[in-house]
């Protein structure tokens, strides 16, 4: 991540998009898990920008769902509910499925075919990697690297259909989704197999220009990956409720 030591002086948009892309990227790369709170004052003195800037991007990402103003305790990154996985992976799948269609129904570019072989092929060595190391799951630096080759992976899947304002509404809501995933579990070689198989299915239909067939195989491999964060949270919520019981606090 980059450093910013000295002050800003650009324009006030400038400063407010400086601030909203640090804080998301910062977001994507797993450094601020939900529930952190965002300190105005260490954040605006490390960007070298005033408060008011801040607080606009702060603003925006709000407005966007990364991130909760509570009065009194300032902004914080948002924590999930049930119903927000479920509407999200709703409109993830929604999005990609649409978009998948019209990637399959061009010819994929030989560049595109390439790079996601090559996505694929990355989750094949990831996994052989961990097999050979005698893990049975992947440890956190493994899991970024796996999270960074999936974003990738499906990033280039709906670009290649040609539309970026789908492109931008996915991007969205991948990232809120990789929030809550840093409470998740770190996968099993099992299931980095069958995502690393899902994905060579996927790009096969596309490349053959078979777009139901892509469609059903996304849509599956979507809702796979929903089940299993569901499952994530309702454990998470156990635990948490345990926690409340043991301290003598009736859960919320």
């Amino acid at each position: 991540m980059a450093k910013f030591d000295n002050a800003y002086s650009g324009p006030a948009h400038s400063m407010r998009e400086l601030a909203y892309q640090h804080i998301r990227e910062r977001l994507l790369a797993g450094e601020m898990k939900a529930g952190t709170p965002i300190s105005e004052i260490a954040l605006a003195q490390k960007l070298g920008i005033s408060r008011t800037p801040l607080r606009e991007a702060l603003g925006q990402l709000a407005a966007e769902g990364f991130i909760e103003l509570i009065p009194n305790r300032g902004a914080v990154v948002r924590q999930f509910t049930r119903q927000d996985i479920v509407e999200l992976y709703g409109l993830r799948e929604a999005l990609e499925v649409y978009a998948v269609a019209w990637a399959a129904a061009k010819p994929l570019a030989a560049e595109d075919f390439r790079q996601l072989s090559h996505l694929v092929e990355s989750v094949e060595q990831l996994r052989g990697e961990v097999e050979r190391s005698g893990r049975v799951r992947l440890n956190d630096a493994e899991m970024r690297r796996f999270f960074a080759i999936d974003i990738d992976f499906h990033t280039r899947l709906v670009a290649a259909a040609g539309n970026n304002r789908l492109l931008k509404a996915v991007g969205q809501t991948r990232v809120l989704l990789r929030i809550f995933a840093l409470r998740c579990d770190n996968h099993g070689v099992g299931q980095l197999a069958a995502i690393g198989e899902s994905h060579r299915q996927i790009l096969d239909a596309v490349a053959a220009g078979r777009g139901a067939e892509a469609q059903q195989l996304l849509a599956a491999h979507i809702r796979a990956s929903m089940a299993e964060r569901l499952e994530a949270f309702e454990r998470i919520e156990r635990e948490r409720n345990l926690q409340r019981a043991l301290a003598g606090v009736t859960p919320a």
